[in-house]
């Protein structure tokens, strides 16, 4: 028995359907019906099936299963789908054995379409929160500029008085309160030192 095995994958997305075909460019038995003595197809549990079973369908052609169809992809159907073909002697003693290996979302499924609008809306987000900063910004600029033209504006209208700082000299009140702190001298009868200098001017002018 001669055989060999060519393998092929197929991704999708969740929930979507799927086909795979028992045949391949290097075979093309669909050419060659009178060669090909029976077809099965494994699941990835391993059971051998030729007609339709739950969610597996089983689509023939020539009267073998050439197809098999899933109609909505989930987690159960991912694994590698084996089809066997078995050809007619030929008259030869033994039989060639080709085999077709179908590998089923084994990286996981197809999140292309998914990421592609995800990967758009964020740039529409990052356009919208840059439009949206770019208006706060402005938006500010202009609040500044109006409320100094404002503050301006009210300023001239009340005066707009400034006071200026001044710095006094202490020292000329320290005269004033020394002078101020300068009494005349009394005398014993009462009277001051200033009065007996004057009476004694008197005295010597008489």
């Amino acid at each position: 028995m001669e055989d060999g095995k060519m393998s092929r994958s197929a991704q999708t997305e969740y929930f979507q359907p799927v086909n795979l075909t028992c045949d391949s460019i290097h075979l093309n038995i669909s050419e060659n019906w009178s060669k090909v003595q029976s077809i099965h197809w494994m699941l990835p549990s391993a059971e051998l099936i030729t007609e339709t079973k739950d969610k597996i369908k089983i689509v023939k052609a020539n009267g073998f299963p050439y197809w098999i169809q899933i109609d909505r992809v989930g987690d159960d159907n991912f694994g590698y789908y084996t089809c066997i073909i078995v050809y007619q002697p030929q008259g030869k003693m033994t039989s060639e054995v080709q085999v077709v290996r179908w590998g089923l979302n084994i990286d996981g499924p197809d999140f292309t379409k998914l990421r592609d609008q995800y990967a758009d809306q964020a740039v529409v987000g990052a356009i919208a929160a840059g439009i949206l900063l770019g208006i706060l910004g402005l938006s500010c600029v202009i609040w500044h500029y109006r409320y100094n033209a404002r503050k301006r504006r009210d300023g001239l209208n009340k005066g707009d008085y400034e006071p200026t700082s001044r710095v006094y000299d202490n020292s000329a009140y320290n005269d004033i309160e020394i002078v101020k702190s300068e009494k005349p001298l009394e005398q014993p009868n009462g009277s001051s030192a200033q009065d007996a200098t004057d009476q004694k001017e008197i005295d010597v002018h008489m």
